[in-house]
């Protein structure tokens, strides 16, 4: 989707909206920090593996652009802070 939506023509009033954080599964890395500066939000990244008995990395911005962050399981509680 985020590519899609980068390739859109731009408006003055593209980070005029509610949204504030994106969930996201493997953003091109170059189009993250364009996407956040545009669209006025913050990208997170998320990978998990059904398959796998719900093992899942997470980017919470605690990492490089593009990278699936660190590996380490998310801090109690995460969620209910976002």
């Amino acid at each position: 989707m985020i590519p899609i939506l980068i390739k859109q023509p731009e408006k003055p009033n593209d980070g005029d909206n509610p949204v504030r954080l994106v969930l996201s599964a493997a953003c091109p890395v170059t189009v993250w920090e364009t996407f956040e500066k545009r669209f006025h939000l913050k990208i997170w990244e998320f990978y998990g593996a059904v398959d796998g008995g719900g093992f899942a990395v997470f980017n919470l911005g605690n990492a490089p652009v593009g990278s699936i962050g660190p590996c380490r399981p998310a801090p109690d509680g995460w969620l209910t802070k976002i």
